[in-house]
């Protein structure tokens, strides 16, 4: 599941758009520091392989992982295709990944807040961890749609500016641990995450 946390890799290829079209400005792009794919054991390598899962822990923690989901889109997202200078097309490109993300970690976060109390503490800790992890991720995301959406049309420093302020949040995001850690360090949960329906939609 880690893998699906390095969707900010599509920033690197609008840095180097944007770039283009910033030649006349006086900033240049920050070193690229999308995070690169982890290669963080799988929560069914890890789960402990005696147990198996209640009705009601199968059903919670595919709740858990059915929040997720949406980071498998996101995982292939394409580099945008954008001609050197080409400031509206950049914007554009720029805004539909913001878009893309903000609905992604919004979903997580929605979906996560609304799960019931987990059958064992382990779960009820690990919800909390990602909801604070990725709460102001989002508000980040909205942030720079909101100041990029405003900016005069044709300003390039606007885009390189948003641009550089997705990969800072692309490094953070980098740092959040393996969204499913948790439960595959729990014997309760564990055994859920290889039976649950949305666990299996996860990368592996």
């Amino acid at each position: 599941m880690r893998r699906s946390l390095s969707f900010m890799a599509a920033a690197v290829g609008l840095t180097v758009v944007l770039t283009g079209c910033s030649d006349s400005q006086s900033g240049t792009a920050a070193p690229s520091s999308a995070p690169a794919s982890s290669d963080t054991a799988s929560a069914s390598s890890s789960a402990p392989e005696s147990g198996t899962a209640s009705p009601a822990a199968t059903t919670w923690v595919d709740g858990f992982c059915g929040s997720l989901l949406g980071f498998v889109d996101l995982s292939n997202l394409q580099q945008p295709s954008v001609a050197p200078g080409d400031t509206a097309g950049g914007k554009q490109a720029l805004l539909d990944t913001f878009g893309k993300v903000e609905s992604a970690v919004g979903q997580a976060v929605d979906g996560l807040n609304k799960l019931p109390a987990a059958p064992v503490p382990a779960g009820d800790t690990a919800k909390k961890g990602l909801v604070e992890a990725f709460s102001p991720v989002l508000q980040r995301i909205k942030d720079l749609e909101t100041q990029l959406k405003a900016a005069p049309a044709g300003d390039a420093q606007s885009l390189l500016t948003a641009s550089n302020g997705f990969q800072a949040i692309g490094t953070d995001v980098s740092k959040i641990d393996d969204p499913l850690k948790g439960l595959s360090a729990s014997p309760e949960l564990a055994p859920a995450l290889k039976t649950a329906p949305n666990c299996k939609k996860l990368p592996q």
